[in-house]
């Protein structure tokens, strides 16, 4: 269990940070698109870094749970992502940016869905997909115009 809890603690100390994907995320008065372009960019770049930090802790039963019950402890985990790109886009059809009936759960769960295979295809090397921003942007133009 030692060996576990100091892997655990190793894990979420190098964790890099969502702090630019926090910052896209509060700016919901942006244009939606450069608002999705944003933190789709975040996202792929969190995702990029992230993906061996996450086989280390998908690698052992253990350590995923303990992980797990860490991160419910402090109330995080993976889907807050999605609930933060809802609320954005919750702001955004409030501001009448989003058409009224769009399905907004649905909406951020393919742009968060899409970053995180972005970044797995990336470390994958099965396509010559990396992070980059001109691919985030593309992204999130064809996103903000199904929404619009």
């Amino acid at each position: 269990t030692g060996k576990v809890e100091l892997l655990v603690a190793v894990l979420r100390e190098r964790t890099p940070g969502f702090a630019q994907l926090s910052r896209a995320l509060g700016n919901a008065d942006s244009d939606l698109t450069a608002g999705l372009t944003a933190i789709a960019t975040a996202a792929i770049e969190f995702y990029t870094v992230s993906f061996p930090m996450l086989a280390s802790i998908f690698s052992d039963p253990s350590i995923l749970t303990a992980h797990t019950a860490g991160l419910r402890e402090v109330g995080a985990g993976p889907h807050r992502v999605n609930e933060a790109v809802v609320d954005y886009l919750r702001h955004q059809r409030e501001r009448g940016a989003i058409r009224p009936d769009a399905d907004l759960y649905a909406a951020a769960a393919l742009l968060i869905g899409a970053c995180f295979q972005h970044a797995f295809l990336g470390h994958m090397n099965w396509s010559d997909r990396r992070p980059d921003p001109a691919a985030a942007r593309s992204f999130a133009t064809l996103t903000a115009a199904s929404l619009s």
